[in-house]
C-alpha cells in the first residue's frame, strides 16, 4: 500500500520535473521577430526572415495598389481599422499589429524607409557578400534576426534618430497642420492621463522628434503604446479635422507627435532603455 509520505514525494518530483522542463523550453526559446513594412501602392517589396510587407488599406480596393493582394498579407484581416487607412496611414498597419501580430519582437518600417543598423554592425554583416547580395534589408542596413536580437538585448524601445526642429513640436504643427487637432490630443492626455501632462508638456513645447511613426520593441510594450495611442485618437477622431488632401491624415501626424511623447515618458519615469537609429531611404522605383 502507497503511503502519503510516498505520494507527496511523487508530487513533489512531477513538480521538480515540470520546472526543469518549463526552464528548459525557456533556454530553448528563440525570440521571434516581426518587422512590419508598410505598403500602400506598387513597389519592390523586400522581405526577409524578419522583415514582412503588409498592405496598409486593402480594404478600400484603390486600383493603383491592388497587385499587392497577391504579393503579402493586408492589414484587413482579424480585428482590423483597414477603412480607415486614408486618415491614419501607416497606424492602420499598427493597429493590426496590435490586435494579430504573435511575435516577440515587432517593429514598424514603411516602403521607402528601412531602419539603418550601426555602420560596424552593418560592414559585419556585408563583408564578402556585398557582391552577391541584392537585398538592401540585409547588406544595405544590416536588418538581420542577429543584429535586431542584440538590439532588442540591450533596449526596449529602438526609433528614428531624434530630429531637432528650430519651432516648438506645438509651432511646427501650427505651421503644419491644424493646432485645434493637437490641442483635442492635449485635453484627453492631461484629463486621462494626467501623469502624463508634465512630459507632454516638455514634448510639445520642445524641440526633439522622433518622426515617422517607426519603431521596433516587444510584443508587450507595443501593446502598452497601441492601447493608449488608440484610445486617444479614438475618442478625439469625431472632432479632428477632416479636410480632403494632404490634412485628412490628421490622426497620423497626431500619432507621430504622440510617439514622441509616449517614448519620453517611458525613458524618464520607467527609466526604459531607447536606441536611435538613422533611417535609409530606398530610391524612387
Amino acid at each position: 500500500m502507497i503511503s502519503n509520505k510516498q505520494i507527496y514525494y511523487a508530487i513533489g518530483a512531477l513538480i521538480l520535473l515540470a520546472v526543469g522542463i518549463y526552464a528548459a523550453l525557456l533556454l530553448l526559446h528563440k525570440p521571434t521577430i516581426s518587422i512590419y513594412k508598410v505598403y500602400h501602392t506598387v513597389y519592390p517589396v523586400e522581405e526577409s526572415d524578419i522583415v514582412v510587407p503588409i498592405h496598409v488599406g486593402r480594404v478600400m480596393r484603390r486600383k493603383d495598389a491592388e497587385p499587392l493582394r497577391s504579393q503579402m498579407i493586408g492589414d484587413d484581416t482579424g480585428d482590423n481599422i483597414s477603412f480607415k487607412n486614408n486618415r491614419y496611414a501607416e497606424l492602420t498597419a499598427l493597429y493590426w499589429m496590435w490586435k494579430n501580430a504573435k511575435a516577440d519582437y515587432v517593429g514598424l518600417m514603411h516602403y521607402r524607409r528601412n531602419f539603418c543598423m550601426d555602420i560596424e554592425e552593418t560592414e559585419k554583416q556585408c563583408v564578402d557578400t556585398k557582391a552577391k547580395c541584392v537585398c538592401s534589408l540585409a547588406c544595405d542596413c544590416g536588418l538581420t534576426y542577429d543584429n535586431v536580437l542584440k538590439l532588442m538585448e540591450k533596449y526596449d524601445i529602438v526609433t528614428t534618430v531624434t530630429l531637432n526642429l528650430k519651432d516648438t513640436l506645438r509651432e511646427h504643427y501650427r505651421h503644419a497642420h491644424h493646432i485645434e487637432d493637437l490641442e483635442l490630443a492635449e485635453s484627453y492626455i492631461k484629463e486621462h492621463y494626467p501623469e502624463m501632462a508634465e512630459t507632454f508638456d516638455e514634448v510639445i513645447d520642445g524641440h526633439e522628434f522622433n518622426a515617422r511613426n517607426m519603431f521596433i520593441m516587444s510584443r508587450k510594450l507595443m501593446t502598452q503604446y497601441a492601447e493608449w495611442l488608440f484610445d486617444i485618437l479614438f475618442h478625439i477622431e469625431p472632432k479632428i479635422s477632416h479636410d480632403k488632401g494632404y490634412q485628412r491624415l490628421a490622426a497620423a501626424y497626431l500619432g507621430e507627435r504622440l510617439f514622441s511623447v509616449w517614448v519620453r515618458y517611458q525613458v524618464k519615469i520607467n527609466h526604459l532603455k531607447m536606441k536611435e537609429l538613422y533611417v535609409h531611404t530606398l530610391k524612387k522605383a
